[in-house]
């Protein structure tokens, strides 16, 4: 073997990848507003943040709303606008490496909400089908 691994697939596909943002912007020029006073107070000039880092605006979800809670947002969304029931998945793929607690991974929280049950049902429970939830950031 050459080192390369080579895999072949059958009845496999990506069908829609999708993304959500966060509703509430905030700019770097607000964020330098908040911190006019300490900026005069250290001798520092506004736009540091944006002229160092590059970043012009960042989102923010509400207070309500965690990281799992996005990404399921994110996963209904990518099934619904690929036609796709969630009982017809098999596998689900989080590649989050935001956590809100060391264990278990986000992927058990993000997989029930993307299909609408509740979390920690990990499964379709008419069918009793529980569907492989896997984390990229546990490859690492």
């Amino acid at each position: 073997m050459s080192g390369n691994a080579t895999q072949r697939y059958a009845n496999t596909a990506v069908l829609s990848v999708c993304g959500v943002d966060a509703p509430h912007v905030v700019t770097s020029a607000e964020i330098d507003e908040r911190l006019a006073a300490t900026y005069r107070r250290v001798g520092l000039r506004p736009g540091l943040l944006e002229n160092l880092a590059g970043i012009t605006e960042r989102r923010w979800w509400p207070r309500d709303v965690g990281f799992a809670d996005a990404a399921a947002m994110a996963g209904a969304k990518a099934l619904a606008e690929a036609g796709v029931d969630p009982a017809r998945v098999g596998l689900l793929v989080d590649s989050s490496v935001s956590r809100a607690h060391l264990e278990p991974s986000a992927a058990v929280a993000v997989q029930p909400s993307a299909w609408n049950e509740p979390c920690g049902t990990r499964g379709n429970r008419e069918s009793g089908r529980r569907e492989p939830v896997f984390s990229v950031a546990a490859a690492w």
